[in-house]
This record gives C-alpha cells, structure tokens and sequence, in this order.
C-alpha cells in the first residue's frame, strides 16, 4: 500500500479508520449512558413512590426500595 498510494494514502487510510472506531466508541459510551440515565430515573421513581406511600424514611422503608419492585 504505502509503494502504491505513499505516505499520505496510508495516513488517509489510518484516518478513516481512526474516525471509525471513535465513532463507535462514542456510540457506545452513548448507548451505555442512555441505560445508567434509565437505571438511576427508575431508581428515583421507586423511592418515590415509596416515600410519597409512607411518609417517612425509616430502615425498613429503604430495605423495601434496595429489595423491592416499585415501578419496574
């Protein structure tokens, strides 16, 4: 490759390659911060549908929500 096309060819090459795999990186990053945002939004939800029930937050009412299914 670099006798045929010559240096700038293989760094072109490299390049689009590079840009690919960043890209998918990002995709990923992006994929795995859209489910941690979902996770934490249902979490949020379950206390508050728990803490809007009871009033109050005691040991047995955060062993409810950490054991629980509210919402899920």
């Amino acid at each position: 490759m670099l006798t045929t096309y010559g240096p700038l060819g293989v760094w072109v090459a490299f390049s689009i390659f590079r840009e690919r795999w960043l890209l998918q990186k990002i995709e990923e990053l992006s994929v795995r911060f859209d489910s941690e945002r979902k996770r934490w939004d249902r979490e949020r939800v379950r206390w508050m549908k728990v803490l809007g029930r009871k009033g109050v937050v005691g040991e047995q009412t955060i062993m409810e929500i950490t054991e629980g299914d509210y919402g899920e």
